[in-house]
């Protein structure tokens, strides 16, 4: 029952407005492969792992059935490009148990419906001044799970728990080896997921998928932020431990399309050449107004990874 997990390196998290993400270290260009960075991982002949996991709803706990679970190669594909082979597909059963059997090797294990989440009829980008609004019908918008998974003769599938951050207590459904999925929320994630996905289009880049592990860990970020507790001159550094190569954040201001994403995609924001990045396929966000207590007025964060598969930056945490 081994499962391997990848060592953590630490990268800076910038907290001001609109920072985050850029570095000196140039992310490959377009569909170009850079020389570093995860490579295909050769499949010993006749060797093979059947392995199980489960699947929970993040915020309950209880079993999520009919649920699609596939493998995909652990390769480069051009983005946009041809949609990879899977290797293995199945779905959860009633207890929310799955199985997967595939030659020994390296894949993404994909959970979930990997769809892009799109606006209502009539969506309009909120007014700079305005708060965010639920956005009408997201209340059932759920993340997919992108897991990296070596097959190497497990019998079981342990999901990862998200790096720590001061002042916040993931729920048990995080820490306990399921798999989960969570719900966003209409008021505070969804506006930022429509707005990223807005600027993306603008550029005629493909939109972006919600990603699992993006959304605990941005969750994690405005949970610090909105703690009473939370102090920018007494709190611990959060481990340095967001999940992505590209992000920005903002405190204060009035909406995530404007304070969050806007700056993401700003000439010169240190976050631009990740968030125009035709490799970046998935995305987490949240903007949080003012809770009462906190030493924030608001607490925005969106992230966005390259594709894994592509480009590793030095210095920034490796994917689940």
């Amino acid at each position: 029952m081994t499962r391997l997990f990848l060592t953590l390196a630490l990268f800076a998290f910038l907290a001001a407005c609109g920072g985050g993400g850029g570095g000196s270290v140039s992310p490959p260009a377009g569909n170009a492969t850079p020389s570093s960075g995860p490579s295909p991982t050769a499949t010993p002949t006749g060797l093979t792992t059947t392995a199980q996991g489960s699947v929970i709803d993040d915020a309950t706990g209880a079993a999520l059935a009919g649920v699609k679970v596939q493998l995909d190669p652990w390769i480069v594909y051009p983005t946009p490009g041809p949609t990879p082979t899977p290797i293995a597909i199945s779905t959860t059963d009633p207890s929310g148990h799955f199985t997967v059997r595939a030659p020994n090797g390296t894949y993404l294990l994909v959970i979930g419906a990997d769809a892009v989440n799109t606006p209502p009829p009539g969506f309009t980008t909120p007014n700079p001044s305005a708060t965010d609004t639920p956005i009408p019908g997201a209340s059932g918008w759920q993340a997919t799970i992108h897991d990296r998974v070596v097959l190497s003769g497990q019998t079981t599938l342990v999901a990862p728990t998200m790096p720590p951050v001061p002042l916040y207590t993931p729920p048990a459904t995080e820490t306990g080896g399921a798999y989960r999925i969570a719900t966003l929320s209409a008021l505070t994630e969804a506006p930022c997921v429509l707005g990223y996905n807005q600027y993306r289009e603008s550029l005629s880049l493909n939109p972006a998928v919600v990603d699992e592990w993006l959304v605990e860990s941005a969750r994690g970020y405005a949970a610090l932020h909105n703690s009473p507790a939370y102090s920018v001159s007494t709190t611990p550094a959060p481990g340095e431990s967001l999940l992505t190569t590209g992000n920005s954040s903002a405190t204060g201001g009035y909406n995530c399309y404007d304070d969050v994403v806007a700056p993401a995609f700003g000439i010169g924001s240190s976050a631009q050449a990740y968030a125009e990045n035709s490799n970046t396929l998935w995305f987490g966000g949240i903007y949080d107004s003012y809770v009462a207590g906190s030493a924030e007025s608001a607490f925005g964060l969106g992230q966005f990874p390259i594709d894994p598969r592509v480009f590793a930056k030095p210095g920034s945490l490796n994917w689940p």
